[in-house]
């Protein structure tokens, strides 16, 4: 990738021999254009593109503290670089204000400009790889116009891709307190995948629709790409993870091709994910295989037997049951949506029993999918489907906070900055993950991880406030998230606006 630059100056010969020391120390920096002062630059502009401006300050027509201004308005990413022959204060205390990255003195050296180049050089491409990473989350979420070309550097490309999901598929909207969250931080998915290319910039690890799943995606350097992603893909399930589901595409022409695949995917771990079975779903003519309805094994009814111990509160009972109908589905190996329509039948029975009325049908089966998506196996998820069933005979007066809610919500308080999630609840308060959760919601009209997004977002906004020169990285990580550009993500889908935007107030 080159780096296009801009050169802004009214002296033709310090304007060339510029050029020729930024191309000398940098072969990557193309200079396009050398232009004679501010009004120039503008008009330039507005025809091609730069990647970096270096200009001036004294100038005809417009000089460099306007043209700054200017760009700021115009162009607020264009990284802008003053080279001077006036040591004034006065003029590097404009050029800082005008957000100039750094302020060069003539004539240039080598060294100084060396040091330059390479922070230029840092910005543009982690800026250029953001703008990437963010056209394909949203290519994979449904809201990249496809009328309108791909971002350099993806365009005209072929791909292979792999989708991952991490224990159950999510059934309801998934943060980032979910069994998956502990794996991906344990399996260090982005340092393996970037041993499948030769180029760093040529493999992205992006975040799925929900927390559980993650895309590979790889540029296609070959047949072999494919070939080096199923290794991956094979390497993962050999591991013993219990719950962990993949499919690897064949090569694709082009990221139309990679949003397609990507949603076909989605739908095949949707029907096949089983929980504490790993599997690879085979794929064929670049679409993964559907589960099929006639070779399938009918999903066990044991509704009539936990109706009836759940009617005589009989806790043992129903614990008995839930082991026996989980047996069946591990022997059976039927998927997690035979299970989640088993227990939506059961949430239906329930509502049309004689102590139906204290149970709306739809709020329990939202218990119900709560419950699956947190889940990393058959025992936990009984755990949970008993706190869901005994937490329908508990007082549900909304005046009197339960002490754990308010436990959990100081405890949320004092920790946002630590990797948490919804097993840390568990262990810390000693409840399954679904009653937390349950009074959670109850009492505090949201989830933990809800409650611990949104705390986590006013914790950034007063750090950026306080101190506005604080890299994104670096607030990220203050607060909570050890993934910069999902950080941006979330404080964008909160606040409205980018962190890199954000002035405070």
């Amino acid at each position: 990738m080159s780096i296009r630059v801009l050169v802004v100056e009214d002296e033709p010969p310090i304007a060339r021999s510029l050029a020729r020391m930024i191309e000398a120390e940098k072969p990557d920096f193309k200079v396009t254009a050398c232009v004679i002062n501010g009004k120039a630059a503008l008009e330039w502009l507005e025809r091609e593109e730069a990647d970096i401006v270096f200009t001036d300050i004294r100038m005809p027509s417009m000089d460099g503290i306007e043209l700054m201004s200017r760009l700021n308005r115009q162009y607020p990413e264009l990284p802008k670089v003053v080279v001077s022959g006036y040591q004034d204060f006065e003029y590097a205390r404009k050029a800082i204000r005008h957000q100039a990255l750094d302020y060069l003195l003539k004539p240039v050296e080598r060294t100084e400009l060396r040091k330059v180049l390479g922070k230029l050089e840092e910005m543009v491409r982690s800026r250029a790889d953001e703008i990437r990473r963010n056209y394909l989350f949203e290519l994979l979420s449904g809201e990249a116009n496809l009328s309108e070309p791909p971002p350099a550097g993806l365009a005209g490309r072929r791909y292979v891709a792999a989708v991952v999901c991490a224990g159950p598929f999510p059934l309801v909207p998934a943060g980032s307190m979910i069994p998956a969250k502990g794996y991906w931080q344990r399996i260090g998915l982005e340092e393996r995948a970037s041993r499948l290319a030769e180029r760093k910039d040529n493999v992205w690890i992006l975040d799925g629709k929900s927390g559980a799943d993650k895309v590979v995606l790889l540029g296609a350097e070959g047949e072999e790409s494919a070939s080096r992603l199923q290794g991956l893909c094979e390497e993962l399930l050999a591991e013993g993870e219990r719950t962990l589901t993949v499919t690897a595409s064949p090569v694709l022409d082009g990221v139309r091709e990679v949003a397609s695949f990507y949603a076909a995917a989605r739908l095949a771990l949707y029907q096949q994910v089983e929980l504490e079975r790993a599997k690879l779903i085979r794929c064929e003519s670049r679409r993964p295989v559907l589960a099929g309805e006639g070779g399938r094994p009918a999903a066990p009814d044991m509704t009539e037997v936990l109706l009836s111990e759940l009617a005589r509160k009989n806790w043992d009972g129903l614990d008995d049951g839930l082991r026996e109908l989980f047996a069946e589905f591990a022997r059976r190996r039927l998927p997690q949506i035979d299970l989640e329509q088993a227990l939506n039948l059961l949430a239906v029975k329930i509502y049309e029993s004689p102590f139906q009325a204290s149970f709306p049908v739809a709020e329990l089966q939202f218990d119900i999918r709560e419950a699956i998506t947190n889940a990393s196996g058959y025992d936990d998820l009984r755990a949970n489907l008993l706190s869901v069933f005994q937490n329908m005979f508990a007082s549900r007066d909304a005046e009197l906070v339960p002490p754990v809610v308010r436990d959990v919500e100081r405890f949320l308080k004092e920790h946002y900055a630590e990797a948490i999630t919804n097993e840390t609840l568990s262990r810390t308060f000693g409840f399954v993950s679904s009653y937390i959760s349950k009074l959670f919601r109850t009492h505090m009209r949201m989830s933990p991880s809800q409650y611990l997004t949104k705390l986590r977002i006013e914790k950034a906004k007063e750090m950026i406030a306080a101190d506005p020169d604080l890299r994104v990285r670096e607030v990220a990580d203050l607060v909570g998230f050890n993934d910069a550009l999902y950080f941006s993500r979330v404080f964008k889908k909160e606040t409205g606006i980018w962190p890199t935007d954000y002035k405070g107030g």
